[in-house]
């Protein structure tokens, strides 16, 4: 009898700023700004530049706009577009 081997997929810890832009769902370039900006935090060891899992999920807390907070917000990105 042969034996079945399982299939692993192992996720990666940190990723590459194409990976995590697919994973955010947001282009490269939005992406690269936003690091430019210092708006989500990356890994880099030498040359190599990384975002780990923690700091995707830090990014998207940080720009998680609650329910209750929505029409103020809705109000303030109206007054904003009119500048």
């Amino acid at each position: 009898m042969q034996e079945r081997l399982e299939e692993r997929v192992i996720e990666p810890v940190a990723h590459k700023v194409p990976d995590a832009a697919k994973r955010l769902g947001m282009s490269e370039r939005y992406l690269w700004d936003k690091i430019r900006q210092r708006e989500i935090s990356v890994v880099k060891t030498g040359r190599y530049l990384r975002i780990t899992n923690k700091q995707i999920e830090q990014f998207l807390e940080a720009n998680t706009v609650q329910a209750e907070d929505m029409e103020s917000f809705a109000k303030k990105l109206v007054a904003k577009r009119k500048n």
